[in-house]
Order: C-alpha cells, then sequence, then structure tokens
C-alpha cells in the first residue's frame, strides 16, 4: 500500500501501519502550510521524511529542516512540533 493512500486531505493525519511489531511505525500526512502541534511522547521516537519538506522544532531550540531520505530522533519528555512547507509524509517509528 501507498503511504498516500493512507490519508484524507485533512491537515495532519496519523495512521498506525505496523501495530504487531514490537515498535509502533505511523505514517504520517501534513499539508502544505500545516503543523503537527506541539506535544510531548514519552518513549524515544524516529521521524524519517519520505516525501514533501518539513521543519521539525523542540522546546530546546532545535530546528531541523527534512526532505526524503531524512531522519531525526526524538528524545523522550520533550516537547516538540512539525511544520510542513509542503504536502508531506513521514514514518514515525516508536
Amino acid at each position: 500500500m501507498n503511504l498516500k493512500e493512507l490519508h484524507t486531505d485533512k491537515e495532519v493525519s496519523a495512521r498506525s501501519i505496523a501495530q504487531q511489531l514490537q515498535s509502533d511505525v505511523i505514517a504520517i500526512q501534513i499539508m502544505e502550510e500545516g503543523t503537527l502541534k506541539e506535544h510531548i511522547s514519552k518513549v524515544p521516537a524516529v521521524l524519517f521524511c519520505v516525501v514533501g519538506k518539513v521543519k521539525y522544532g523542540d522546546e530546546h531550540g532545535t530546528s531541523i529542516d527534512l526532505v526524503p531520505g531524512d531522519f531525526h530522533h526524538i528524545e523522550p519528555m520533550i516537547k516538540h512540533w512539525v511544520n510542513a512547507a509542503e504536502r508531506s509524509q513521514l514514518l514515525l517509528v516508536k
């Protein structure tokens, strides 16, 4: 299945795609100029950019542009958010 087929045209859409694994893999879509609002992950995670361009930011002042093939490790208990410069498909592994 293609990641694009998992989502509707909402600003942010997240779908779990591998619940049977010991890790959870979540497909996230953020529309152009959309924002995954600030939140905290209780466990370590890795965010992969598959399609598009996003900017990851966190409460420590980290600001990282991610394009296809890029990934970023997210520390637990750190407030963070993601802004999309264009329609983007991401994978979050936690």
